[in-house]
């Protein structure tokens, strides 16, 4: 049956309320984004419990990093982006980067940190590639015994911590870089853990499946070639997820994955809109644990970021 003219024009009135109710989002979290950066240009983060986090103290870079890999084409984000970039051009050690942004000589530099941190750079044109190439050398022979990278930039051969989500970032910089083959085996790790389903019990610093996933999904959807390769899998195992229960976060990472793997999911985005608060935050989740499974690094902003990524997508 054709639906009649009038049908067709109700239909379209809905879709552009739902097109303007999504921009006004976009729009509010953004300036939210923008009040939470602080002097140094850098976010504001949380430790501790998801709910009531303190955010007082906490020195880390990683989000900062996060938010930046994040930020959108919205025109009120390319300001955000200028800024962003000043900040983090000013702080990285010949390309390295620490979790924390202050110098602690107990903290190494970490893989994921790094690898986030040149991925944004290096697609502003802000490093020289060189200079990045040199890095993923150092990544690349930073390896375990099984040959996958390691998370940390130590001499260390006994700090043997490997992490699948982190094993993505540093694919995704490897491949911008056309060097796929050099990371083969830690290609393998990442397959591995997505046929077999272990992320369903999170990863060393990663509590929920989702992130694995998300991180994955990034991947794939800026590399048409992992996408042939993974695509396949990598829907079933997203719509394996999406009868579970998410918190905002989680409910953001299945919209981006969703719309990026092409499911229908436009529910999502009903209820993501419906979480976003008068100042235009979502809740503050947790999303990275410490090695004992306390939470260790949770904030509104970090959703907010991952909200505004997934509502983004086309």
């Amino acid at each position: 049956m054709v639906p009649s003219t009038s049908s067709l024009q109700a239909i379209e009135v809905e879709r552009q309320k739902d097109g303007h109710r999504i921009e006004a989002a976009i729009e509010q979290g953004y300036r939210y984004l923008r009040s939470e950066m602080m002097n140094d240009l850098l976010f504001k983060s949380c430790l501790g419990r998801p709910r009531k986090p303190s955010c007082e103290h906490n020195q880390d870079l990683f989000s900062t990093l996060l938010i930046a890999n994040l930020i959108g084409s919205h025109p009120v984000a390319e300001t955000l982006r200028g800024l962003i970039l000043d900040g983090i051009s000013q702080i990285h050690d010949q390309g390295l980067f620490r979790f924390l942004r202050q110098y602690d000589a107990t903290i190494p530099y970490d893989v994921n940190s790094t690898s986030l941190g040149l991925s944004f750079l290096i697609e502003f044109g802000q490093l020289p590639y060189e200079l990045v190439d040199r890095v993923l050398d150092q990544i690349i022979n930073n390896t375990s015994d099984r040959g996958v990278i390691r998370v940390y930039l130590s001499d260390d051969k006994l700090d043997e911590i490997v992490d699948p989500v982190v094993a993505l970032n540093v694919l995704y910089l490897a491949n911008m870089f056309e060097r796929g083959e050099d990371v083969a085996a830690t290609q393998k790790y990442v397959q591995d853990i997505l046929i077999s389903r272990r992320y369903n019990q999170g990863t060393y610093f990663y509590r929920s499946p989702d992130a694995f996933l998300f991180f994955f999904a990034r991947l794939v959807n800026h590399f048409p070639y992992l996408k042939l390769q993974w695509g396949y899998e990598l829907k079933r195992a997203v719509l394996e997820r999406l009868g579970t229960r998410a918190n905002a976060m989680e409910l953001a990472m299945r919209l981006y994955m969703g719309r990026s793997l092409g499911l229908d999911i436009h529910n999502h985005v009903e209820r993501l809109l419906q979480q976003q608060g008068a100042d235009g935050s979502w809740p503050s989740e947790v999303l990275l644990e410490n090695e004992k499974g306390n939470p260790l690094l949770a904030g509104s902003i970090l959703t907010t970021a991952f909200a505004l990524y997934a509502l983004e997508q086309n």
